[in-house]
Parts: structure tokens; sequence; C-alpha cells
């Protein structure tokens, strides 16, 4: 049995469900966390067992705003709290719908539901019985940390369920950047029993099977987010000369001469990095083992700062220095001088 949101890398790595059970918990955390926080506008006291980083991140999040959908003349403002969130959904092997108690740790699922092929959490959804419609939306930290944007096999799974859940013919995929605070929508809704569901479908199958092979590495491995933890993934990193440092019993040597390598480590993938941006700008984009995707540039929109001056000229102030607030400290290592 798959988790829902593995299902993008498990369509080419069978093992991934393997790994990284941690971080899995960490983002589900931080997902409840979020939801809290936009339900009464504080922070819950649950907010402090995430890890720093991840503090730092949802802090910057934004409160999900109306849903716009628009269907000939008529539109919908489709409300956060009016919608379904945290839904836990499940399908079997035929993508008939699985009930599954909300309570029941994910762990204990493929022996308490046999038949459950895929399961996991939406973070929220609307329905429109009157279109025969359902709009899955995932929340992301940004939108380009999906690789297939709406496409995502994970959405559709969602979609997929929830459609079968609650007997309706399509379903709508959408996500939420909460950094940048807009909503991205697939461009069409997907017909459930249409050939685009079968397609679709057929993928699911693929990525939900127990198959035989170990870890694979791929264009796939840029999307996922447990390759920090993947064997497969760190394999061509030469890991015997950090195996002093990742063994746990290292030396002051050991230490020094890991951060002098992890430099060398770190000049050599920008350089490679470069090497590869500029051959795709002298040749063109490089196709995806499967076709599907392409590693290309695109122009990103820059980011909604604060004009300073214009803000001191309207309060009609010199600058901005009694309104400014002091961050929070936060540690640095490099090499310094001894003092």
């Amino acid at each position: 049995m798959r988790r829902i949101s593995s299902l993008p890398t498990a369509e080419f790595c069978p093992k991934v469900d393997k790994i990284g059970q941690d971080v899995e918990s960490t983002n589900s955390a931080r997902s409840t966390v979020f939801h809290s926080y936009c339900d009464k506008g504080e922070w819950p006291e649950s907010l402090r067992t995430l890890p720093e980083a991840d503090i730092e991140e949802i802090g910057k999040w934004r409160v999900p705003i109306p849903f716009v959908y628009r269907v000939g003349e008529t539109t919908y403002a489709l409300q956060y709290p009016l919608a379904m969130r945290e839904l836990r959904v499940a399908l079997d092997r035929d993508f008939n719908y699985v009930a599954i108690d909300p309570s029941l740790p994910q762990s204990d699922i493929a022996q308490t539901h046999p038949t459950a092929m895929v399961c996991g959490h939406l973070d929220m959804a609307w329905h429109i019985p009157e279109q025969d419609i359902v709009i899955v939306c995932d929340i992301k930290s940004s939108i380009y940390a999906v690789k297939e944007r709406t496409d995502s096999l994970q959405l559709h799974g969602y979609g997929l369920a929830l459609a079968a859940k609650l007997k309706c013919g399509r379903y709508l995929t959408a996500i939420w950047d909460a950094s940048d605070g807009r909503y991205y929508v697939h461009d069409h809704a997907i017909e459930a029993d249409g050939f685009e569901a079968e397609t679709i479908k057929g993928r699911i199958l693929r990525a939900s099977e127990e198959r035989d092979g170990d870890f694979r590495t791929g264009t796939h491995c840029s999307g996922c987010w447990k390759r920090t933890s993947c064997p497969a993934h760190l394999v061509d990193v030469p890991e015997g000369e950090f195996k002093a440092i990742l063994s746990g019993k290292a030396m002051e040597k050991d230490v020094r001469d890991a951060l002098v390598k992890l430099k060398q480590l770190g000049d050599l993938s920008n350089k490679v990095a470069q090497a590869c941006k500029d051959w795709v700008a002298a040749h063109g984009p490089v196709r995806s083992e499967d076709g599907h995707r392409q590693y290309q540039c695109e122009m990103r929109g820059g980011k909604d700062s604060l004009d300073k001056a214009a803000v001191a000229k309207a309060l009609g102030v010199e600058n901005l220095d009694d309104y400014m607030k002091k961050g929070r400290d936060f540690p640095v290592f490099d090499w310094r001088k001894r003092e």
C-alpha cells in the first residue's frame, strides 16, 4: 500500500516508501499546524515540536484566499473555512473508494485494509454538486517544489479518490503556493471515467506495485523530498572519504578533513551545474528518461518587496529606522580567526 504523496516518485523508484518516514511525519505535522493557524489566527502549541527550519518556513506562509471557479456565467468563490481539510482518502486496485478510520495509524492500514492500494491526506478540497466536480488543492511552500505542477500524480490520486468517495464525475487539481499567496490551477478538469483518467490510473497502478528492484536514480530525484536519505541518490558521492565523520566517532582531524572535502564537492557541484546550464543555453532543453519533462530555463517573476523610500515619504519621516524590528539570532558555522 502506497502513500498518495509518494506516487510521483514511486512511479520510477519502487523503494521510495522504505525511507524518509520521519520526513513524512514532519510534513504531516506542519500541515496540521498551518491549518490550525489558518482557523484561529494564532499558532498552536504544537508549533514548538517542529524543526526550527520548518517553523521559520511556515511562519512566512499565507492563509489561503477564496478559490475562484468559473463555469459559463457562473462564478464560485470557494472559501477556505468551508473546504474539506486533511481528509484521509484511499482507493483499491479497481479504483473504488476505501473508507478508513481517520484515527488509524498509517502503519496499520495495510493489515486492517488489505484491499487498499493507495492512501493519503489531501490538504483541502471543495465539492460543487451542481457542476458534478470536486476541486482538490495541495498546499506547497512554493509551486517550484512540484516538478509536474498541477499535473502531479499525487494530485491526481487525491482527485480520483475524492471523486470516487463523493460519486462525482470530474475533478480539478490545484496548488496553493503558500509563500507567494496564489493558486495554480490545472488547465482543464479530468473526467473520472474518461480516456485521460484511464491513462492516469495506469500510472498509479504501476506506481503502487511492490515491484522488484532497488532504489533508482533519474530525473525524478530532483522532485523527491527523500533524496537526502536515499542510498541510491548519494551512491556516487565518495562516502568512503567521509566514513569517519558519518560514523559518529569522528575526531577533530576527521571533521577538519571533511570540511575541506565538503568545500571541494560544493565547488565541483557549482562548476558542473553551470556547465549544464551553458549546454542547455547552447543546445536546448534536456529531456527526461520518459520524455514527459525537460530541463530548461524559465523566467520567474520577482517577489514583491516594500518600497522603504516611498513609505518613509508617505509617513513624512527621514527613514524607517524607528519602525525596524530586529530578527532572531541564528547560527552560522564558518572559519574564523581564533581569539
